[in-house]
Parts: C-alpha cells; structure tokens; sequence
C-alpha cells in the first residue's frame, strides 16, 4: 500500500483507491478538484483556499507556521509513522516557486535515506532518488531520462538507454547524464556508489 502526499500546486494523482492519501495544505483543494477524499490533512493551514475542513469530516494535524518541517515533509514523517515505506508526491514543483521543487526533490532524498521508495510526480515528469543497487525504469510512452549526482559523483551502469555503459561516472558539478533515450521498453540503472536524481518526461 503506497501513501499519496499532494501538495497545492499542479496534482497528476496515481490511481488512490488502495492508497492512503494525506493532504498537505492547500494540497487539499487539489484532492478536491480531482474528487478524491483525503484520508488526513496536515500542515500550518497558511494556503488552503476556503475554509479549513472541520474535523468530524477529516483528521486535521495542525502545525504552526514557524516550523522546521515543510507541509510536505511533516506528511512524509507522517506517513512513515504509520508504516508506509512507498511515497508517491505529487502538486509539489512547478509554479514559481523554485525553491519548493527543489525542497521536494531534498524530500524525495530524506524517504531514501529513511529506507522508503519515493517518487515525485506532476505535469511534465516523474523525479526518482536512487540509492545503492538496481532499479528498472520504464521508457513506454516516456520522452527523455537525465540522471543527475546527489553526491560529489556516482559511479553507475546504465542499460536499454542510448547513452549508457557498465561502469560510468556523473559528478554534480558536471551534466553528463541530461537529455538521454529509451532504447528499449525499460531502462536499467545499477548504483554502485553514490545516489542520484533520476527525471523522466512523460
């Protein structure tokens, strides 16, 4: 069973009928929008548009504004809580507010590092953090794969992509792994060392 976490800007939901879905913030109204019932809401209540649900109809968990954790993190937390290890974020990049991507993206680190799978999703792609090991990505229906180092470099294989090899090497501070193609049905990506960002366009 996966936990759904939206957020308040662009929502591309997964299918949510076996999910547990948390609302963070305004990521409530999208729930609304897409007609799907929220399982809790959380978050400082500073966004929602309308007025806040009453909690005979949805468990509230309340935080201040002045906090450390973002909406969207004090769900994760949450939701790790409660024993889910399969996160799938969505209405969380986008808009003008780059640094919320980029706290999405830092959040889609923390899953990984806690032991979850995570995945970020919205209009235009899907955003994956892989650590240590082997992971199939599928290219149906896809357009590009980048894959970027979330660490100084990442020593990697790629397989089924047009730019690939057995034993390669992205640094941060360089691009190397932007812009690639499916070759096949899916991709492999084998980390041997590191931890990267994997973005795949629909």
């Amino acid at each position: 069973m996966i936990c759904v976490i939206a957020g308040g800007g662009e929502a591309r939901f997964p299918d949510t009928k076996d999910a547990f879905v948390i609302a963070a913030d305004s990521g409530y109204n999208r729930c609304v929008e897409n007609n799907i019932a929220p399982d809790l809401l959380v978050g400082d209540m500073d966004s929602i548009k309308g007025s806040v649900p009453d909690a005979s109809d949805i468990p509230i968990v309340r935080a201040p504004c002045e906090k450390d954790d973002t909406d969207t993190m004090l769900a994760i937390k949450i939701g790790f809580e409660r024993g889910y290890r399969d996160f799938v974020l969505t209405g969380v990049t986008g808009g003008k507010r780059l640094d919320h991507t980029l706290a999405a993206i830092s959040s889609l680190e923390y899953i990984a590092d806690h032991g979850g799978e995570g995945c970020i999703i919205d209009s235009s792609c899907k955003m994956f953090v892989q650590t240590e090991g082997t992971r199939r990505y599928e290219g149906r229906g896809a357009g590009y794969i980048s894959v970027f180092s979330l660490t100084d470099s990442s020593r990697l294989a790629m397989r089924g992509l047009k730019y690939g090899g057995e034993d390669m090497t992205v640094t941060r501070d360089f691009p190397l792994g932007v812009s690639n193609n499916f070759r096949e049905e899916y991709g492999e990506i084998q980390v041997y060392e590191g931890k990267i960002l994997v973005i795949i366009e629909y």
